[in-house]
C-alpha cells in the first residue's frame, strides 16, 4: 500500500503538473508520512517488533539458570 501511494502521487504529479502537496491534502495524507514512505519506498515493511539481541538468553539457558537457582538456594 505504502509503496503504491507513493508512485501514484508522483505519477500523477508529474502527468498533471499539479503540486504534490494538492494530492496529498485531497488523499488525507500528511506532507512527513509521505516523505517517510517515499524514504522507505521498496523496502520491505519492517514492524516494530522484538528483534533479539546478542545477549538475549536461549530458552534452554533460561532453563537451566532456573532449575540451577532451585537446586542451589544458598
Amino acid at each position: 500500500m505504502r509503496d503504491y501511494m507513493v508512485e501514484t502521487m508522483n505519477e500523477y504529479t508529474q502527468r498533471t503538473g499539479i503540486p504534490l502537496n494538492r494530492f496529498l491534502k485531497h488523499a488525507g495524507l500528511r506532507r512527513s508520512k509521505y516523505y517517510e514512505w517515499n524514504r522507505c519506498y521498496g523496502l520491505e515493511t519492517q514492524y516494530n517488533g522484538k528483534v533479539p539481541k546478542a545477549n538475549w538468553l536461549f530458552e534452554h539457558e533460561n532453563e537451566a539458570i532456573i532449575e540451577y537457582a532451585k537446586n542451589n538456594p544458598e
